[in-house]
């Protein structure tokens, strides 16, 4: 358990540097408790009231002008980048979709969330290598245990958006 609280603790701190980020999710506070020998570590977020980018697909799919702007709201990623900030594990399980009111009444904008495997470009090259995100989404360079950078994320948002087109993984794979 301590190492998920760990991770939560890691993804508050990232979540904290992009409180005015619209294409990612808020983080309005957390909650630490003990039960049964357990710290407990929860963080209160943004209400994603309607739903999930991975349900989304696999319902009925995205008609084109909702493929283009979720892309367009995803591509908030570069933000995470210039903040030297990988994400590592882009997918449609980790985009929320939120309903905001827009100057055309309400409007749907696809928001990141799970920052739990990220790491800065800063960490030692042992803590940027590795198997951090789902096989069915990674980089080639991440399954061959190379050095991460931004590039990992532009392949896995390239999935995602492959899957948002097709209704298809990309590929299948045994982690997906």
């Amino acid at each position: 358990m301590l190492k998920r609280s760990q991770s939560l603790r890691n993804e508050r701190e990232f979540l904290r540097m992009f409180e005015d980020c619209l294409q990612i999710i808020r983080c309005f506070g957390f909650t630490v408790s003990y039960e049964d020998d357990l710290y407990l570590y929860n963080l209160l977020l943004e209400f994603a009231s309607a739903g999930i980018l991975a349900d989304r697909i696999d319902e009925r799919g995205l008609p084109e002008f909702q493929l283009q702007k979720y892309t367009k709201n995803v591509l908030g990623l570069s933000l995470i980048h210039k903040k030297r900030i990988i994400h590592c594990d882009i997918k449609p399980q980790n985009i929320l979709l939120t309903t905001d009111d827009g100057d055309d009444g309400m409007a749907e904008v696809a928001k990141i969330v799970d920052f739990g495997l990220s790491i800065t470009l800063e960490q030692n090259w042992k803590e940027n290598v590795g198997n951090r995100g789902t096989k069915r989404y990674m980089a080639p360079k991440a399954l061959l245990k190379k050095e991460y950078d931004p590039g990992v994320d532009i392949w896995s948002l390239k999935c995602t958006v492959y899957e948002m087109i097709t209704r298809k993984p990309l590929w299948e794979s045994s982690n997906s």
